[in-house]
């Protein structure tokens, strides 16, 4: 029997009452395997064989089938290789103008989103089961038996749902009692979680993970629970109710776990959470050690972006991505790439806390600039020319404000005064740090560098001057207001090597990006140097080395962290982590404890791939 091309996504298999004689035998069978594209399904999909195994090898054989169905794949093609499967959904039918006495709806169709749940807009199609006008006594009942071992189509294995009337009211529906078959797919029992979670109070007793195990269904029956790593010793319990429990303690940073449910029919998922610490009696994540390089993924952004610029950025909204042919635009998990400007953007600043677009501006833009041919809603951000920057279209004056963009439009919705002008290409380009006397030296800049947390944008300056003295110009400036939360100035001796651990390493652009996270009232920058990679408070600190080893063989000039740190986003060449792209943009979870050791092998080198996008 083929099923016509409006029920081919279903993978509810209908046998008549007719067959139910097989059904209720004891050598009865019912067995599914996949069906090659072909007369009986076009696209392929699964056969379905009911009759009596006589050979007794666990097959109902093509010889042995008393019904013979096929379930075929959509026309999208097979499901398995689209990563889709077939679901069924199974409600209580109230009285009605469906079923007059009540009964059962059963709802098909395919997961097109991947969430292991049938939304209403997937469903294919429905099937009323009603309670018999003849029928005296008993309820409508349904029964479900495992028959079949997992496969593309049905990755939780297959079921026989039997329905009909529980004449003898003794609560289960036997064989005899049965009126009607249904082949459907085991539901996966699944987490209902993001792949992170964060635990508000480390001081409850006892502290509950906001995740709940769950079977659309039947019931999760086991549950697992694997520290793979952790910023400090944990153990996990779990309750007959299905919550996973800590003790409380002054947990550190966070875990990464593995949980493995296990349903009523014998079908096991297994999923990767990670659990920060962060809220009260928490001590969160306080440095940054590295990537685990098995989370890696990674997305080509060559044919987009060009060549990379400075790096990503993070607002709450999406991953933003300068490259030398365009600014792109990427969400979290790397998907669906957009360009947004046709050209190469800089001096971009991502606060991915408060959820804001930052960028350097000129207070001459928009009088003087005109649309420069792109289109008005971008033309302060252009930078046309990829050999002279801002030359075509700034004034001799200097970019002299930083503005808060619009994720829409790109267009300024406040814009605030730097303290000091940052110059134009072919201007001088200086700044001045006041010194132990009270003296002022002053400095040509060599690097610039930009970073965005908190409502805070950091502009650090490095430089040289004639008397070969190095300095350094750190600038937190609260974008609200334009004034300076934090203004630190240093002035290095000629030839002190102390310069070298404040000297960050540079990418392709007029503005390095970096890290910048607050913990507590502190602020910490994350760069990297030759000697590896170094955290500095700003305010008084000296650089301290937090990983020789993160990304080592890659090209990582630039790093983004997400508002919690559990994430790091940056750019390399081809081949980091084993990526064989020639414009990398990688995302990875972040270590949680010290890679000093060279415990984690995070170089970049062929072997550490993760998932490949």
């Amino acid at each position: 029997m083929n099923r016509s091309a409006a029920t081919q996504w279903s993978s509810l298999v209908v046998v008549l009452s007719g067959l139910m004689g097989c059904h209720a035998s004891t050598s009865s069978s019912t067995s599914a395997s996949p069906e090659a594209a072909g007369s009986n399904c076009a696209t392929g999909g699964v056969v379905v064989r009911s009759g009596v195994d006589a050979d007794g090898n666990g097959v109902v054989s093509e010889s042995e089938a008393v019904s013979t169905t096929y379930v075929c794949n959509g026309a999208s093609g097979p499901v398995g290789t689209t990563g889709t499967v077939s679901l069924n959904k199974v409600t209580a039918e109230p009285q009605g103008s469906h079923c007059t006495r009540g009964g059962f709806r059963l709802d098909t169709g395919l997961d097109a989103n991947g969430n292991n749940t049938l939304d209403a807009a997937e469903i294919a199609s429905t099937e009323y089961l009603c309670t018999p006008e003849s029928a005296a006594t008993g309820l409508l009942l349904l029964s479900k038996t495992y028959v079949n071992s997992a496969d593309a189509a049905c990755p939780g294995g297959y079921v026989r749902i039997a329905y009909g009337i529980d004449a003898d009211g003794n609560g289960m529906l036997s064989a005899t009692e049965q009126s009607s078959t249904f082949l459907a797919c085991n539901a996966m029992p699944r987490l209902t979680s993001p792949s992170t979670v964060t635990v508000a109070d480390c001081t409850a007793t006892p502290i509950v993970l906001p995740i709940t195990p769950v079977d659309l269904d039947g019931r999760v029956v086991q549950i697992d629970v694997q520290v793979l790593s952790s910023g400090s010793p944990v153990s996990f319990s779990t309750t007959a109710s299905g919550e996973i429990r800590l003790t409380a303690g002054a947990h550190v940073a966070g875990a990464d776990l593995e949980v493995t449910l296990t349903d009523d029919n014998g079908s096991v998922s297994v999923t990767q959470v990670r659990v920060m610490f962060s809220g009260t009696g928490c001590v969160p994540l306080t440095t940054f050690f590295g990537v685990k390089p098995t989370t890696c993924e990674a997305v080509e952004i060559d044919p987009l972006a060009g060549d990379d610029r400075s790096g990503p950025v993070l607002t709450q909204r999406a991953v933003y991505y300068n490259g030398d042919d365009a600014l792109i635009r990427v969400g979290f998990d790397l998907s669906g790439a957009v360009v947004l400007v046709p050209k190469r953007v800089d001096g971009l600043m991502g606060d991915a806390v408060q959820g804001k677009l930052l960028s350097l501006w000129s207070s001459e833009w928009g009088a003087l600039l005109g649309d420069g041919g792109v289109g008005p809603s971008v033309s302060g951000l252009l930078d046309p020319d990829a050999g002279t920057r801002f030359e075509a279209f700034l004034s001799p004056e200097a970019l002299d404000e930083i503005a808060v963009l619009d994720e829409t439009t790109l267009q300024p919705t406040a814009r605030v005064a730097l303290p000091q002008p940052i110059a134009a290409s072919g201007q001088p380009n200086e700044f001045s740090v006041t010194i132990a006397d009270g003296g002022v030296t002053t400095f040509t800049v060599d690097q610039t560098l930009l970073s965005a947390t908190d409502g805070k944008a950091l502009v650090v300056r490095l430089g040289g001057n004639q008397a070969n003295e190095q300095g350094l110009l750190v600038q937190l400036i609260d974008v609200a207001t334009g004034q300076p939360a934090l203004e630190r100035g240093i002035v290095f001796a000629p030839n002190d090597p102390a310069v070298d651990a404040f000297h960050w390493q540079t990418q392709e652009d007029s503005f390095q990006h970096y890290a910048l996270q607050k913990r507590g009232t502190q602020y910490v920058l994350t760069y990297l140097t030759s000697a590896g990679w170094m955290e500095l408070e700003l305010s008084a600190g000296q650089p301290e080395l937090r990983s020789s080893t993160f990304a080592r063989d890659c090209d990582t000039q630039n790093l983004a962290l997400s508002a919690d740190e559990s994430t790091a986003y940056f750019h390399s060449e081809g081949g980091c982590f084993g990526f064989d792209y020639s414009e990398l943009l990688l995302r990875c979870k972040t270590l949680l404890s010290d890679n000093l050791d060279g415990g984690v092998n995070d170089l970049g080198t062929t072997g550490n791939r993760g998932g490949k996008r």
